[in-house]
C-alpha cells in the first residue's frame, strides 16, 4: 500500500464519527447508546489496522500465522515446518517441526479465524479486532466498577484510539497477536473479579478462574496476576480476621478454575511432544534471569517505554506519574479498589524491571489499569468546573482532543505506507518487494505439478512467508550439494527464490528453478 485507500479513510472517517457521537451522547447522560457507538467505533478502527498492510510482519507474525494455518488441519498438533524434509533441531524455535514455542490458545483463535475466512491477513488478524471491541466494553466498565461511569468512559475511548494496541492488533509489535490476546484475558479476569465484588455470585468466582487460565494458555505464568491482586486485598481486609480461610475460599475455588483450564493442555502437550515440552518450558523461565535474544535495557527501559505504550513524546511517563501519585492519595477511590489496582501496576512494573530480558509489550497486560489511572486524573481535574453545561461541553472537548493525541495519524502514515516519508519506510518496502516475489513465485511454479513434491530455498525467514502464501516447504538458506543429491534421490523438485547470492554448483544446475526478482 503506497498510501492510504479510499475504503481506508472511509473506515477511520466513520470510527471517528461513532467517537464523537458517542462523546456528545455520554456528556449528556446516554450512556448505553453511547458504549454501543464506542464499541462500534473499536470494531471499526480495528479493521482499518487489521487492513492496512498487504503483508506478514517478521517478527513474529508471520510463524504466528504459519503454526495457526497448520493448526487449522490437526488442532492438536501445533507445527511450523508442516513437512520437515530437511533434518533440523527442536531447539530452534524458528525453524523446526513441532511449534511449542508458545502457548496455544491464540493460535487456535487464529486457526478458526482461517477456517472460517480463509488463509488471508483479515483471517489471521480478525479475533483482535473482535477482542479489541470487547476489552473496550469491559474497560468502561471496569472503570465504572474502580470509580465511576465517567472514568470508564474515558478509558475505553483512550484504548479505542490508543495506537500501540492497534499495531498490536496490526501485527507490526513483536508478539503482536500473542500479546494482544494476553492483555485481553487477563483484563477479562480483572473484569470479572469486580463484577463478583459487585455481586457476590459465584459464577463470578468462576469466571475469574476461567480468563486466567486462558490467559496462562496464551503467555503462560504471568496470566495468574489476578490472583496476586486478589490475594492483597483480601489479606489487606481479614488481616484482623482469625479465620483467614474464609477469604481465601473463592480465591481457592478460582484457582482451582483456572488449573482446569490450562493443566490438562500442559500435561497433554508435556506427555505427547516430551523433548519439546520441557525445552520450551525452560526457556521461557530464562528471559528472568538472562536477555534472551538481545533484548537488553537497564532499570529505566520500562519507565522511558511508556511514551511508546500509551503515545509519543518525553512527557508521558511523568504525566502517568503525577497521575498515579494522585490515584494513591484519592479518597473517592475505595480503599479495596486502590489496593487491587495499585498491587497490580506495581507488581508487574517491578517485575519486568528485574527481569534480565526488556520487551516494550510486556508491561501491556496492565494497561487497561493504567488507563483507568489516567483517566482518573483526567476527570478530577476537569470536575473542578463547577458549572454543568461547562462541565459537558468541557468533557467532550477534552475527550476527544486526548483521544485524538492518544492516535498518532502522522505515526501511522509513517510506518504504514511508503509515499509519506519515503525515506523512513524502508522496512516497509522490503516486506512489498517479498510479496511481490511470493506472488511471482505462485505464478511460476506450474500449479500442475505436485507442490508437495516441491522444495524452495530462499533468503533468511522469508521462507516462512513463502510457506504460509504457496503451502510448500521452504527453508531459508542456500543449499548444499549434499541437500541437493538427498531431495532429488527423494524425488523433489528444487527451487531458488530471493537468494543473494548463488554458488556455480547451483548456476550451472539447469534442473533447479531459478527465480530471480
Amino acid at each position: 500500500m503506497q498510501h492510504l485507500s479510499t475504503s481506508s479513510f472511509i473506515l477511520l472517517d466513520l470510527s471517528w464519527f461513532l467517537a464523537i457521537l458517542s462523546v456528545s451522547l455520554f456528556s449528556f447522560k446516554k450512556v448505553r447508546p453511547s458504549i454501543i457507538a464506542l464499541t462500534f467505533a473499536s470494531f471499526l478502527i480495528g479493521y482499518f489496522f487489521a487492513g492496512i498492510d498487504p503483508f506478514l510482519h517478521l517478527w513474529d507474525e508471520q510463524f504466528h500465522a504459519l503454526a495457526s494455518k497448520n493448526l487449522a488441519k490437526h488442532w492438536l498438533k501445533p507445527t511450523l515446518f508442516e513437512t520437515p524434509i530437511l533434518d533440523y533441531d527442536y531447539r530452534a524455535w524458528y525453524g523446526n517441526h513441532i511449534w511449542l514455542h508458545k502457548q496455544p490458545l491464540f493460535l487456535w483463535q487464529m486457526a478458526l479465524s482461517q477456517s472460517i475466512f480463509g488463509n488471508t491477513l483479515i483471517g489471521i488478524r480478525f479475533p483482535d479486532i473482535v477482542l479489541h471491541s470487547i476489552l473496550t466494553l469491559l474497560i468502561f466498565d471496569l472503570g465504572r466498577m474502580i470509580k465511576n461511569d465517567r472514568v470508564g468512559f474515558l478509558a475505553a475511548l483512550f484504548f479505542t484510539f490508543l495506537n500501540y494496541p492497534l499495531e498490536l492488533l496490526s501485527g507490526r509489535m513483536g508478539l503482536d497477536h500473542n500479546d494482544f490476546s494476553f492483555m485481553f484475558y487477563i483484563g477479562a479476569s480483572f473484569w470479572a473479579y469486580f463484577k463478583y465484588k459487585q455481586f457476590l455470585k459465584i459464577k463470578w468466582v468462576v469466571a475469574v478462574g476461567v480468563f486466567a487460565g486462558c490467559a496462562v494458555l496464551v503467555k503462560w505464568l504471568p496470566g495468574l496476576l489476578i490472583f496476586l491482586c486478589w490475594f492483597c486485598v483480601d489479606l489487606i481486609n481479614r488481616i484482623k480476621t482469625p479465620n483467614i480461610y474464609l477469604g481465601l475460599k473463592p480465591i481457592l475455588i478460582s484457582i482451582c478454575a483456572s488449573i482446569l483450564v490450562f493443566l490438562p493442555w500442559q500435561i497433554f502437550f508435556w506427555i505427547k511432544y516430551p523433548a519439546e515440552f520441557t525445552y520450551e518450558t525452560l526457556y521461557s523461565g530464562r528471559h528472568f534471569a538472562e536477555a534472551i535474544e538481545g533484548h537488553v535495557g537497564d532499570w529505566t527501559y520500562h519507565f522511558k517505554e511508556l511514551s511508546k505504550l500509551y503515545g509519543e513524546g518525553p512527557l508521558v511517563p511523568y504525566i502517568l506519574l503525577a497521575a498515579l501519585v494522585f490515584f494513591i492519595f484519592d479518597r473517592k477511590v475505595s480503599r479495596e479498589n486502590k489496593i487491587f489496582t495499585l498491587t497490580g501496576v506495581a507488581f508487574v512494573y517491578t517485575f519486568f524491571t528485574v527481569a534480565q530480558t526488556k520487551m516494550t509489550a510486556f508491561p501491556v497486560i496492565v494497561l487497561p489499569l493504567v488507563l483507568i489511572i489516567l483517566s482518573n486524573f483526567i476527570v478530577e481535574v476537569m470536575e473542578k468546573i463547577r458549572y454543568s453545561l461547562a462541565f459537558k461541553v468541557c468533557y467532550a472537548t477534552a475527550g476527544i482532543l486526548i483521544a485524538f493525541l492518544f492516535f498518532d495519524l502522522n505515526l501511522v502514515l509513517k510506518v504504514h505506507t511508503v509515499s509519506y516519508l519515503p525515506n523512513e519506510s524502508k522496512e516497509r518496502q522490503v516486506n512489498i518487494k517479498q510479496m511481490e516475489l511470493i506472488n511471482f513465485i505462485n505464478q511460476s511454479i506450474n500449479q500442475s505439478s505436485r507442490k508437495d513434491k516441491t522444495v524452495i530455498f530462499s533468503s533468511e525467514l522469508l521462507n516462512i512467508k513463502i510457506m504460509f502464501f504457496t503451502g510448500i516447504t521452504a527453508y531459508g538458506f542456500t543449499p548444499s550439494l549434499k541437500n541437493i543429491k538427498f531431495l532429488r534421490g527423494k524425488g523433489y523438485s528444487i527451487v531458488t527464490a530471493g537468494l543473494n547470492y548463488l554458488p556455480n554448483y547451483i548456476k550451472q544446475d539447469s534442473c533447479i528453478i531459478k527465480i530471480e526478482r
